[in-house]
């Protein structure tokens, strides 16, 4: 996973209290077709300016393994949240970098579609570690550069295009940047400034089209509200934002959200918790029809919460323009039971948290003997993450988004009145924010019995004790009856 060091010390990994800037930063293990999203929680509105720089593969015996990437300035990404100090992401692009797309449909090549080639002013290939690259599924290339210079590009593509000068469709100057034609005069590349360098091909027969697709999608809980991002392979493409089957228009903090990504695809927004809900919320995305022709796709999700998956892979539905990615819950507090793949309950069994990012376990607990457990808040990530059940008996473990989690058991939820996105029972707070221990309302768990029952093992042994003491019994009765007799 990347990281960032700040003054050359690695312990370090905020920034210093007061009055601060020029904060030099240090981006690790980097790569390719890659977006950095950096962070900052300043206080007394205070933001920071950080040179961000960045360690390059050696080319032969050069020891100057550091590249300046650029200035980073967080003042025009600021979100600020009600009862919370702002929150403020800037993102970090490599350089130089850009997409290859359709002149006249202007619609961007998707993976694989390209090679990109990075030659010098005189139109020779420049040897680097990150040179010939491939498109990836945004249309994106990106060639990391060692010094500043004059450069020109060539591309290689494997659809019905050349690269030769073409005139573009007037309308690429709302979607793309700086374009590079070919036989165009080298463009001067500075470090310090990477420039996004977009590169029209001119179609052989009809236009190029392709899907759109979601890329990235990505949920962070922020205060009182959760971040989401997302980055979409078609620029300016139509957002809608749907929480438990309603198009949300603003985000609960007096904000409109934001309908269309940029021109990158990306899409950000701050969200309400209580306009969240914990039985499923998700996002609709659709081409942009002032740039883009409508045409019929397969619809793809990511991921279907019908389906049993922790990766955002695609599966396909019926016949459809639009693309709808579903997020699963970020809950703040888990209570319920371990259910198998089969719907039955598992008493005893092992409960992990593990974050998606790396797979980690980030907590751990057990059920109790009919299969139930609670977390709390305070041992949940902020980020996404899912459930892994243990078996005591089988050993065998079952992976459950939190979405999963809720169905198995949407009925214990809505019998107890539980919200587990708000933490709340009878719109009550479960924990109590002063001393953070579980009000009056939670001491006593209500017997309610689960939906789907499970059958428990036999106990042989209590048997067997049983018939002991009875033969016990009876032959003492026998012993005195006997002794009473001879007599």
């Amino acid at each position: 996973m990347p990281y960032i060091t700040f003054n050359s010390d690695p312990n370090l990994n905020s920034f210093p209290s007061g009055s601060f800037s020029n904060i030099e930063g240090v981006l690790h293990n980097v790569h390719g077709h890659a977006v950095y999203m950096v962070y900052a929680a300043p206080t007394n509105g205070i933001a920071p300016t950080i040179t961000l720089l960045s360690p390059l593969p050696t080319i032969k015996n050069e020891t100057n393994n550091t590249q300046q990437l650029g200035t980073l300035s967080f003042s025009s990404t600021t979100v600020q949240i009600s009862e919370g100090e702002p929150q403020m992401c800037t993102i970090v692009l490599w350089d130089p970098y850009g997409r290859v797309f359709d002149a006249q449909s202007l619609e961007p090549l998707g993976e694989n579609d390209a090679i990109v080639t990075l030659l010098d002013k005189n139109g020779n290939r420049v040897e680097l570690p990150t040179n010939d690259d491939i498109l990836d599924i945004f249309g994106l290339y990106n060639i990391l550069v060692v010094k500043d210079d004059s450069y020109k590009l060539k591309v290689t593509p494997k659809t019905n295009h050349l690269f030769e000068s073409v005139n573009v469709n007037p309308l690429y100057k709302d979607l793309y940047e700086f374009i590079y034609k070919a036989g165009d005069p080298p463009f001067y590349e500075k470090a310090s400034d990477p420039k996004r360098v977009d590169i029209p091909l001119k179609p052989i027969g009809t236009p190029y089209s392709r899907p759109i697709e979601i890329g990235r999608m990505v949920q962070k809980d922020i205060n009182t509200g959760t971040q989401f991002i997302i980055k979409v392979t078609h620029p300016l493409s139509k957002i809608k934002f749907i929480s438990n089957g309603k198009v949300l228009k603003e985000d609960g903090f007096g904000k409109k959200i934001p309908d269309e990504t940029d021109k990158s695809g990306l899409w950000q927004a701050v969200i309400k918790k209580n306009l969240l809900s914990q039985y499923g919320y998700s996002i609709e995305v659709s081409k942009n029809p002032k740039y883009f022709k409508s045409d019929t796709y397969i619809k793809i999700i990511s991921p279907d919460p019908n389906h049993i998956t922790i990766d955002d892979t695609a599966t396909t539905s019926a016949n459809s323009s639009v693309v709808t990615g579903y997020f699963n819950p970020l809950l703040e507090y888990i209570e319920g039971y371990a259910y198998s793949d089969s719907q039955k309950i598992i008493p005893n069994a092992k409960v992990s948290i593990i974050l998606k990012a790396d797979k980690s376990i980030y907590y751990q607990t057990t059920t109790d003997s009919s299969g139930f457990f609670t977390i709390y808040s305070k041992d949940l990530p902020f980020m996404d993450y899912y459930l892994k059940f243990e078996d005591p008996l089988t050993q065998v473990k079952i992976t459950q988004t939190t979405t999963q989690f809720i169905r198995s058991n949407s009925s214990y939820l809505k019998s107890e009145d539980l919200d587990l996105m708000r933490s709340t029972k009878n719109n009550q707070p479960i924990i109590n924010p002063a001393t953070g221990q579980l009000n009056e309302i939670r001491k006593e768990r209500n017997n309610v019995t689960p939906t789907v029952s499970t059958k428990k093992a036999v106990n042989y042994w209590s048997y067997i004790i049983i018939f002991f003491i009875f033969f016990l019994i009876l032959g003492s009765i026998a012993t005195i009856f006997y002794i009473r007799k001879t007599r």
